[in-house]
């Protein structure tokens, strides 16, 4: 009789673990579609059997586990992060580019090249009133053309500024989150839905700004900004703020990222959406406008170009009858670190006061002029910036943002697919296959029919053992 109650009492135990293995597969269904999850199965160990020392055997539940692989799940976040790069550098470098366009016709090339012109038809009459009128008009579409590049360029600076904050922000919220989930674990354990929400804010955070995971035997993690700076351990947020530093009125602010502590961690953020917008504002943007350093190429244009045409009107003559005139510069401009936003036509500038007069004896009357109208293709290095002519060192700017903008699409469609890719890995290995739990379900199924038959057996074995002994 013992023996068929042992067999009773084991058959029950099992029945109630295939009822935990069915809630485990139900689960696993339910939260199929649920970011950050992975596969849950229910461990099972065999119960020690031994008929004659009365050891009935049965199975035991040794554990729930979960399926994620950490590889995979670093191969995820790292795409993630590529992706979040390349998304933040093509939206900035789109924006750059439009003050840029590289069609000849339009803004500053436009505007240039419309100057050469009246330049060109001045040298052909130089005592024309019209064609210095007409000149006086093109320079003053000159200075426009270099206020609006210069505006189109502090706005894609403000732009990346308030990215860069917005980025920040959502750094410090979701690392508030992952501190948060830390903290149940480490006092509470962790379950399946508290590791799914803290691996999917883990790969949100990764498209933010790169990181590195560690694991902890308790189920918590260390998460580090470039290997380095603690941003989460445990339940401790280290957070990080964006500073922007304004340079006076002749140069663009700084922009930096600190930790709490007051360190400077900008070198760490190389990688997520944060890396690639630090990237545009340090780098490409840099170059562009200027920083502390440096006036930046539209400045350096801009300058170059107005200093050049003031030095041969300077140096030229606006009259020589009944004695010469001295020619003035035609442009101005606050410094050569702002020249772009600043360059306008002197005030006051008169057509009468461009000198097309080239001194010497006899006076060349349209020398100065021709000179100024050669400006566009002159092969004389005082005439050049770098070696480039004015128009081909415009292209080069035109060209490398086009350049670097077409980059950035191509790598962000290639970080795209990688992402599809590790993600496509992770759910072959660690995601819930509706399939394989339908396949499960069938499984569990027919162990509750075997197990119930058994139990029907040893009902009826009890109930003929008990006629017997009345």
């Amino acid at each position: 009789m013992s023996g068929l109650m042992s067999t009773l009492q084991a058959t029950a135990q099992s029945i109630h673990i295939l009822d935990r293995a069915i809630g485990v597969t139900q689960n696993n269904v339910n939260n199929a579609q649920t970011p950050g999850y992975v596969k849950q199965r229910l461990d099972m160990a065999s119960v020690t059997f031994d008929a004659e020392k009365g050891q009935p055997g049965g199975v035991k539940v040794s554990g729930i586990n979960n399926n994620r692989q950490d590889y995979t799940e670093q191969n995820v976040r790292g795409a993630v992060s590529d992706e979040g790069y390349g998304k933040a550098q093509q939206t900035l470098l789109t924006l750059l580019e439009s003050a840029f366009p590289p069609d000849a016709s339009k803004g500053v090339a436009g505007a240039l090249g419309g100057l050469w012109d009246k330049f060109s038809a001045w040298s052909a009459a130089p005592n024309s009133t019209v064609a210095r009128q007409q000149v006086l008009s093109a320079a003053r579409s000159v200075g426009d053309a270099f206020q609006s590049a210069a505006s189109q360029v502090r706005d894609s600076r403000q732009y990346a500024d308030q990215q860069i904050g917005a980025s920040v922000q959502r750094i410090n919220q979701l690392a508030t989150v992952i501190a948060g989930l830390n903290h149940q674990i480490a006092n509470g354990g962790t379950n399946a839905g508290l590791d799914a929400n803290l691996h999917a804010s883990l790969e949100e955070l990764s498209g933010e700004v790169n990181i590195s995971v560690l694991n902890k035997a308790d189920g918590t993690v260390t998460v580090l900004v470039g290997g380095q700076h603690p941003l989460v351990d445990g339940d401790v947020v280290s957070g990080l703020q964006s500073v922007v530093t304004p340079q006076g009125t002749q140069s663009p602010p700084t922009i930096r990222i600190q930790a709490q502590s007051g360190e400077d961690v900008t070198s760490l953020t190389v990688g997520g959406k944060l890396g690639g917008l630090l990237d545009f504002r340090l780098g490409t943007l840099a170059d562009v406008e200027g920083d502390s350093t440096q006036p930046g190429s539209l400045n350096t244009m801009a300058a170059s170009i107005a200093d050049r045409i003031n030095q041969l009107l300077s140096g030229g003559l606006s009259s020589v009858d009944p004695a010469p005139v001295a020619g003035k510069p035609l442009f101005q401009y606050s410094s050569v670190s702002s020249a772009a936003a600043s360059l306008s036509v002197v005030s006051g500038m008169a057509g009468s006061d461009l000198a097309a007069i080239a001194g010497g004896t006899p006076p060349d009357a349209n020398g100065v002029a021709r000179q100024l109208a050669a400006l566009s293709n002159s092969s004389n290095s005082l005439d050049q910036i770098s070696g480039q002519t004015y128009a081909d060192f415009y292209s080069s700017i035109s060209t490398n943002l086009g350049t670097l903008a077409a980059n950035a699409t191509e790598q962000t469609q290639f970080a795209e697919d990688a992402v599809a890719m590790a993600r496509s890995l992770r759910q072959e290995l660690s995601g819930v296959s509706l399939d394989e739990e339908a396949a499960k379900l069938l499984e569990y199924q027919r162990s509750y029919q075997a197990n119930a038959k058994v139990i029907q057996v040893v009902s009826d074995l009890t109930s003929a053992l008990i006629d017997m002994v009345r």
